[in-house]
């Protein structure tokens, strides 16, 4: 019997995948079966069961049910099954077993199920608001869309089905599968208040259903829902026109919509630890920090990481949970199973066997058309139209790799997952190498075609001449034919056909000319006009590419804006260069708005330390591949040395007080110490101490640089004193009650503090050699504190938590601290916090990708630059004017402090100018004078508190002449000031001016007359030629509603002044006593008017409201205005203000979309789109022009006020002055950013000015 010979062999000697191939090859031999008898009786894939005789691949630990069956096929016995499953898990696993009750707390790529509830974190808040949808009985069904991978079918199962099973709600989970009349059949719950959920909706689509199956599945879906069961449908974003189609799916989804986007990642940093902790596990920061740099690599979303990212990150823990030997998750075990890339890797090698054989070619042509091939710089994926893929072949081949979680689908776009794929996995490592000419002509020939087709089949845009002759020659010489797709084969043809046309259009003139030609002469003239002629055309292709390009790379530039400024900034620069568009040049004003970054290196590893020497000149970093390497600073900055540690990483550097030395710890529990005085070559001074059984995560001098401290994973706080020879010896550590994560020390040297994993500080006083411990421990955070600083004067301690805050705390009188500001606004972990040299602000580095900045006194948020991943360290110059920041992508970032925006409001400014070289901005917390230099960094010089209780509301005026602010509130008052010394302004008082809301000020060329507008339906003229008046001079009411602006006309006498009610008024204010009104009010708009305001020569008013339209009319007659074309039409939303700059060149309007959009009016009859500038995240309610027209500022809800140059030169300089002092571009982010185009030097040669 084939049991008898096949229970015989035993597994346990089996240690390699080649030798279990053998074992199960053993067993098939003896069974007499054959390889497709086994799969066919199995049920597996024949590539499947190949792969595990031959020991090319491990059986999956996730599908050990289907080894077993196998292994029943093959003869062997049930008491004799566990053995052999042991023996796969054995080999899946590292040496050093986990005991047996052990659960894995990851599902790798298969989704969470309702048992897995409490392994499911990082949805906590959409299962929270979809549970809450579904108990409050929803009218229609629910929909819940979300992008292949993104957790749907585990937010449903694992978030939602236990959470209404918990509460005694039945609930019923399905999926359509391959045959619609499952949902037909299947018993729905019947209890009142229950719940059918059918997952993956999109297999009804694709299945073998007829439109009628379709419709009656609808409405069977329907009456469930009626019938008082609540229906919720989950759908793959890529079908959603799909379901449009339906009626009944089309307004459902229009009713209840849920959905699923990428997660943040603090959520992933959830996604990763609490499962863990759950299992009674522990997982390195470490680890933490590089899984969450790996899953946002190349990431195209704002969030940080693509949906596509998560099931990967989920089998890579999976993975390393097998791998690792006991309960806590290492850096090192991740990176032994290849990080993210290793599981990758071998998920798309199981895929790649399971396809049939025949699939091959049309597997390989797919993923190759997912890729721009670089040229001398690194692959990158592509996003591909599905049109592309015309075929049921291509179909499957998607198909797999998407449910495989390697493809991502939505839209009707297609992608990879990861571009781990592209450098992971050998397979495609060939394929890349294989023929990369080839896929670079057929990439080329990809975006030639999409281009041609989106442009109505623009015979311009064919191929011709060395084009066509090259893509002629790569077809004729490939081994295969090309996989073209229907748009690519139309144009292949059409550009056939145009170039036959013309050679036969070219032979035909050719004899007509032989013909008629009196000679040679005739000859050549007629040749070199063909010749002109063709120039012409090639000329105007490459004119329209060009123009492609730089759109193509401003709507990157504007994308990348939000999460890498710097890089964001030299592709404006890089699209302004390829040609002159609106788009190219909107993104390069928008990005000199931005705050001056220069990236000063790149280190390929990540940085969780970073260090300035007391002198300033020079940086250290400790990195996550043990080394700890030393800069220059200042512009163009280099390294001077890099030194290896035993340590995996480095996680604390600091240099003594005098500069001459330079600590360092990290993992290898070990103190290490330099000597830097030649910081070219740091020499190690002894540290006499044993090594610690832990991890060093931070590391201070006391201020006489003869002591160390350090915080340790062993509950302790460890001492280092420095002999009379140099050498540093241990002294007995500080115990601890938990992992201390920081430690630090006064200025004065007489208090130490230690902080970590409890959200506690203990406090020790020191004297000399002596530490004391100071009262008990006390709880600062919510969760574990990841940081601790001093300010410069000693009295207050800071402590960044991963609870997202920092919190400060009064340590004057150590015996009794005393719980001060909490300072908020990040969305995640605060890594690392430091104050000011001067101790008057306060920055931290968080987790959420941003660098934060806090007034130290008052908590407001001065600040806050973005990264493109998560934020490790930060430090200050010693000026206080440059901040530096390093994290998770390796890259040493310096920021001009004070950065270009203007924040730190409690409300929405209103904003203005004094002379060129002060901003004024009154909120409800004060009026602010702001350093406006140009070419200097935009520093507070004063902020008044509002005098007897007011609330200024954003109205505010400059009188140049009198050197006199004005400000409005919310009762109708007016408030003055001398601003003669803008860092003294002396308040003169408050009148009562309306009875209602102020809504804008405005005053004469003279400084001597002054109109302010209210809600109140008034304006009120004002005589400041003398004393400041204790009333207004006039007032003309009724004006048809609320004035939201007024303005004056060159003239001095006339002012605009609109009202909601949609009209324009014009007003005589010759006479102060008696403002009256000028003919009739203009009127257009189709709504409200917000915003009103004189060109500078008089000739022209330009209007606004909420109708999203901007009107222009001639006022050169007052009494007979005109209007001056059509109506401008831009934004997505409505502009709240209009101004025309003092040139007469630009109209801005400030929009409710966030965007400021400027007008060249040269020409005010045919006015055209200049650039439509960004950065601000709200409404924008005010702008200013300087006088010379150079700039624009806004001021917008997001409490921030912006200033953009207005010329591609200026701008330029703004962004390529930081750039060009470090790193610019390289070729490989070249390659991930734009693909295969080719990079135009950027930051370097200068452009004409436009």
């Amino acid at each position: 019997m084939p049991s008898v010979d096949a229970a015989s062999l035993d597994p346990a000697g089996v240690q390699s995948r080649e030798e279990l191939g053998e074992a199960l090859t053993g067993l098939r031999l003896r069974s007499g079966l054959s390889v497709r008898d086994v799969a066919r009786r199995t049920g597996l894939p024949l590539a499947t069961v190949g792969g595990y005789l031959t020991g090319r691949h491990l059986p999956p630990l996730a599908t050990l049910d289907q080894f077993t069956g196998l292994l029943t096929v093959l003869g062997v016995p049930s008491d004799r099954l566990s053995a052999w499953v042991d023996a796969v898990t054995r080999l899946r696993r590292s040496p050093g077993r986990r005991p047996a009750d052990a659960v894995a707390p990851y599902v790798g790529l298969r989704a969470y199920q309702a048992d897995d509830a409490a392994l499911f974190f990082g949805r906590e808040a959409l299962t929270e608001q979809l549970t809450a949808l579904l108990s409050s009985r929803p009218s229609t069904p629910v929909m819940v869309i979300g992008s292949s991978g993104s957790g749907k079918s585990s937010l449903l199962r694992a978030g939602v089905q236990a959470r209404l099973v918990a509460a005694g709600v039945p609930v019923t989970v399905l999926t359509p599968g391959a045959d619609a009349q499952t949902l037909l059949d299947t018993e729905e719950p019947t209890t009142a208040g229950g719940v059918f959920v059918v997952d993956q909706l999109e297999e009804l689509f694709t299945s073998a259903a007829t439109s009628e199956q379709v419709r009656a599945v609808v409405t069977h879906l329907a009456r469930v829902h009626a019938a008082g069961t609540v229906v919720v449908l989950a759908l793959r974003a890529d079908f959603f026109d799909r379901a449009l189609e339906d009626p009944d799916l089309g307004e459902w989804l229009t009713v209840n919509q849920v959905l699923v986007g990428p997660l943040s990642t603090d959520d992933l940093r959830r996604v990763v630890i609490e499962p863990a902790r759950v299992a009674g596990a522990e997982v390195d920061d470490g680890l933490v920090e590089l899984l969450i740099t790996d899953a946002t690599a190349g990431s195209s979303t704002r969030t940080g990481m693509d949906a596509g990212a998560l099931p990967l990150a989920s089998h890579a823990l999976y993975q390393t949970w097998l791998a690792a030997s006991g309960r806590r998750l290492t850096l090192e075990g991740y990176r032994q199973v290849g990080r993210l890339p290793g599981a990758i890797a071998q998920t798309a090698e199981t895929v790649h066997h399971e396809l049939a054989p025949d699939a091959a070619a049309v597997e390989r042509a797919t993923l190759l058309r997912l890729v721009h091939v670089g040229t001398g710089t690194t692959d990158t994926r592509r996003v591909a139209d599905v049109r592309e893929f015309a075929t049921p072949a291509h179909a499957a081949v998607i198909a797999a790799y998407v449910n495989a979680r390697l493809l991502t689908s939505d839209r009707g776009h297609v992608q990879i997952a990861h571009e781990a794929l592209l450098t992971a996995w050998p397979r495609m490592r060939e394929w890349l190498d294989a023929d990369r000419d080839g896929l670079r002509t057929h990439s080329r020939l990809t975006d030639a075609a999409r281009r041609w087709r989106d442009l109505d089949d623009d015979p311009d845009l064919l191929y011709r001449g060395a084009a066509l002759e090259t893509l002629n020659r790569w077809m004729a010489d490939a081994s295969e034919a090309p996989d073209l797709s229907p748009t690519e084969q139309a144009f292949v043809s059409r550009s056939r056909a145009a170039e036959s046309a013309r050679v036969s259009a070219d032979r035909r003139s050719a004899r007509r000319l032989r013909a008629l030609a009196a000679g040679m002469t005739v000859l050549a003239l007629s040749t070199g006009t063909l010749a002109a002629l063709t120039a012409r055309q090639a000329s105007a292709s490459a004119n329209e590419t060009g123009l492609a390009v730089s759109r193509q790379l401003a709507v990157q530039s504007e994308a990348l804006a939000a999460t890498d400024p710097a890089l964001a900034g030299q592709l404006a620069v890089a699209a302004d260069a390829r040609a002159d568009t609106v788009e190219a040049r909107s993104a390069l004003l928008s990005a000199s708005g931005r705050d001056p970054v220069t990236r000063t290196d790149a280190l390929d590893a990540v940085v969780p330390a970073l260090a300035v020497s007391p002198d300033g000149s020079v940086l250290a970093l400790g990195t996550g591949d043990g080394r700890v390497v030393l800069e220059s600073t200042g512009p163009h900055a280099r390294r001077m040395a890099s030194v290896s540690t035993n340590d995996t990483t480095v996680y604390a550097v600091r240099f003594s007080p005098d500069g001459t030395l330079l600590a360092a710890a990290g993992d290898s529990g070990v103190l290490h110490v330099w000597d830097v005085r030649t910081v070219t070559a740091p020499a190690a001074v002894p540290v006499n101490a044993p090594k610690v059984d832990g991890t060093f995560y931070d590391v201070t001098f006391a201020p006489s640089g003869t002591t160390v401290f350090t915080a340790g994973s062993d509950d302790a706080v460890h001492v280092f004193t420095r002999a009379g020879d140099g050498s540093w010896s241990g002294a007995p550590p500080l115990p601890t009650a938990g992992t201390e994560q920081s430690v630090a020390v006064n200025p004065a040297g007489t208090l130490l503090a230690a902080a970590g994993g409890d959200a506690t500080v203990t406090l020790w006083t020191v004297d000399g050699a002596t530490t004391t411990p100071v009262g008990t421990p006390f709880t600062v955070a919510k969760a574990k504190i990841a940081s601790l600083a001093f300010s410069p004067d000693g009295r207050t301690l800071a402590a960044g938590s991963t609870d997202n805050g920092v919190h400060l705390y009064d340590v004057h009188d150590p015996t009794n601290p005393t719980a001060g500001l909490t300072l908020t606004g990040p969305q995640s972990w605060v890594n690392h916090v430091t104050f000011s040299p001067d101790g008057r602000t306060i920055a931290a580095a968080s987790s959420d990708q941003h660098l934060w900045v806090w007034d130290a006194t008052t908590g407001i948020r001065l600040d806050s630059f973005a990264h493109p991943t998560v934020l490790l360290a930060t430090a200050w110059a010693p000026g206080g004017s440059t901040l530096y920041s390093a994290g998770a992508d390796g890259i040493l970032r310096a920021w001009a402090y004070p950065g270009a925006t203007l924040q730190g409001f409690s409300s929405t400014p209103g904003q203005g100018l004094f002379g060129e070289r002060v901003i004024m901005t009154a909120t409800v917390d004060g009026m602010r004078l702001w350093d406006a230099t140009p070419g200097h960094q935009h520093a507070l010089l004063s902020l008044t508190p509002p005098a007897g209780g007011a609330r200024f509301n954003g109205s505010i005026g400059i009188d140049d002449p009198l050197h006199l602010a004005v400000a409005g509130d919310t009762t109708g008052r007016v408030h003055f000031w001398d601003i003669s010394d803008p860092r003294r302004p002396v308040y003169k008082g408050a009148v009562a001016a309306h009875t209602d809301w102020v809504e804008a000020i405005a005053f004469d060329s003279t400084g001597k007359r002054m109109v302010v507008s209210s809600d109140d339906a008034s304006v009120t003229t004002w005589d400041l030629s003398g004393t400041l008046p204790t009333a207004p001079t006039g007032q003309l009411k009724d004006l048809g509603g609320p004035v939201n602006s007024v303005s004056f006309a060159p003239d001095d006498t006339t002012v605009v002044a609109p009202a909601l009610s949609g009209v324009v008024n014009l007003i005589d204010t010759s006479d102060l006593h008696q403002p009256t009104l000028i003919g009739q009010p203009l009127t257009g708009p189709k709504g409200y008017v917000y915003s009103a305001a004189f060109s500078p020569d008089g000739h022209t008013i330009a209007a606004s409201g909420n109708d999203k339209t901007i009107w222009l009319w001639d006022v050169t007659d007052r009494t007979r205005p005109r209007v001056l074309g059509t109506p401008l039409l831009w934004a997505d939303g409505y502009a709240t203000n209009v101004l025309f700059s003092p040139n007469g060149k630009y109209l801005a309007a400030g929009e409710t979309d966030g965007t400021v959009r400027v007008w060249d009016v040269s020409a005010p009859a045919s006015p055209q789109r200049y650039a439509s500038l960004t950065g601000i995240t709200g409404t924008v309610y005010a702008l200013a022009f300087p006088a010379d027209s150079s700039q624009v500022s806004a001021a917008g809800s997001d409490r921030t006020v912006r200033i953009w140059d207005l010329t591609t030169a200026s701008a330029r300089t703004a962004v390529c002055s930081p750039a060009a002092a470090g790193l610019t571009m390289t070729a490989a982010e070249w390659g991930r950013l734009a693909g295969p185009l080719p990079q135009p030097p950027m930051c370097t040669a200068p452009q004409p000015s436009r």
